[in-house]
C-alpha cells in the first residue's frame, strides 16, 4: 500500500471544519504571586465528531466519557483546560492523544447558563 505524503493535512484542508482554539497562556503574576492568564484565540481547521450516546475512549485501563472529540494538526499548542469554539457551542479539552499525523482531543461541552 502506497503512503500518501501529507495525507491528513490535505484531507483537513479540503474537508475540515472551521473551529476556534482558545489557548490559556500565562501573562504575568499579580502582587500576591497568583498567575494571571490571557486567552489566545487561533482559528484552525479540524475534524469534529459529537458523541452519539454510549461512545467511550479506552486508554489502557482508563475509560473516559466525552461529549465530542476533535482531530487537529500535529504541532498545534493545546493543553487540558483549553476551550474549543464550534459555531455557538463551547467545549473544554479533557484529554489529549498525540498520534503520528495528528492530535486527538476529547471534549466536554460547556452548558450555557
Amino acid at each position: 500500500m502506497k503512503r500518501i505524503k501529507g495525507g491528513f493535512q490535505r484531507l483537513l484542508r479540503r474537508y475540515g471544519q472551521e473551529v476556534t482554539l482558545v489557548h490559556h497562556t500565562l501573562k504575568e503574576r499579580d502582587q500576591r504571586g497568583q498567575p494571571v492568564y490571557e486567552d489566545d484565540t487561533r482559528p484552525l481547521k479540524a475534524f469534529f465528531h459529537v458523541n452519539r450516546g454510549g461512545e467511550r475512549i479506552i486508554q489502557g485501563q482508563m475509560i473516559s466519557d466525552y461529549d465530542a472529540y476533535v482531530l487537529i494538526p500535529l504541532g498545534v499548542s493545546i493543553m487540558r483546560g483549553d476551550h474549543i469554539l464550534i459555531g455557538e457551542d463551547k467545549y473544554t479539552v479533557t484529554s489529549i492523544i498525540k498520534n503520528r499525523t495528528h492530535i486527538e482531543a476529547t471534549l466536554q461541552r460547556i452548558a450555557d447558563t
